[in-house]
């Protein structure tokens, strides 16, 4: 059994007492990204490769204020978050999960951050070279191409008990899909999916 994620309230204190202006969901996201695309995937290759570069992508609005000679990157909590997910999607007992806001949070809370989840998954699969998808399997294609759709998803007002439900069978669904996707780039290699620059 895989040691469970830190609390969402914890990783995002972290990241708001270094005024790291990321969501946590997307800094997730973008790890589950990577460590897909990484075999020997390591915490500070994703700092400097993946991080810095959502900071660059959003410089003109937030900037993420990471400076690596000071060694901003030395986050615990978002070290833990690395180590444990790069565990879980290897664990043959699928205890893998998202970084998501509790139940507690409202809906549309908890929607705004799958859909950063979503987004930074994107950018940490692209971000380590991963583009081929075409030579992965349609299943594998159709679950990416939810994920964009996902990514930019929002909620309107008025929550119903029929959208609570929807919401937790997509997050299963996403859950689930980047299982699949992690287990296929591994079962074809990882050199026939990057696309070397």
């Amino acid at each position: 059994m895989s040691q469970p994620l830190p609390p969402f309230d914890d990783v995002s204190w972290e990241l708001a007492d270094r005024d790291v202006n990321l969501h946590p969901s997307e800094c997730h996201g973008s790890i589950c990204g990577y460590v897909c695309g990484i075999s020997s995937a390591d915490y500070t290759d994703w700092m400097t490769q993946v991080l810095l570069e959502i900071d660059k992508r959003d410089a003109l609005e937030e900037p993420v204020n990471l400076d690596l000679d000071q060694k901003s990157y030395d986050l615990p909590g978002l070290m833990t978050v690395f180590r444990v997910t790069a565990a879980q999607l290897s664990d043959p007992g699928f205890e893998f999960s998202l970084l998501l806001p509790s139940d507690e949070v409202g809906l549309e809370e908890r929607t705004e951050a799958l859909a950063a989840w979503c987004q930074g998954f994107l950018f940490g699969l692209t971000a380590c070279g991963i583009r081929k998808f075409e030579s992965l399997s349609e299943d594998v294609n159709e679950v990416i191409r939810d994920i964009v759709e996902i990514s930019k998803a929002g909620l309107n007002e008025g929550v119903t008990e029929e959208d609570e439900a929807a919401f937790e069978e997509v997050v299963e669904y996403v859950r689930m899909g980047v299982l699949l996707i992690w287990t296929e780039i591994r079962q074809r290699g990882v050199k026939d999916v990057i696309v070397v620059h």
